[in-house]
């Protein structure tokens, strides 16, 4: 049995933040219950900031009831290891 999977709702914007609207995190965490034998399940956004070389990764840790912005200025707080 593996002990953990990963959902990504993955963003690319020219501009220096975007918007991630709550539906959407709502919806990686109803597809990571599908899920459920696996130890650990884990909602992050990805996004790909073109006009600065970088990404962007977050970790979600909840549902949230308003959406939630990303800048090219944040740093990420996920890695696959």
């Amino acid at each position: 049995m593996e002990g953990r999977i990963v959902a990504f709702e993955v963003k690319s914007t020219k501009e220096d933040r975007v918007r991630v609207r709550w539906d959407q995190v709502s919806r990686l965490f109803a597809f990571l219950d599908a899920f459920k034998k696996y130890e650990r399940r884990e909602a992050v956004i990805a996004v790909w900031f073109s006009g600065s070389g970088k990404w962007v990764f977050k970790k979600v840790d909840g549902v949230f009831s308003e959406d939630l912005v990303i800048t090219v200025h944040d740093e990420s707080d996920w890695s696959p290891s």
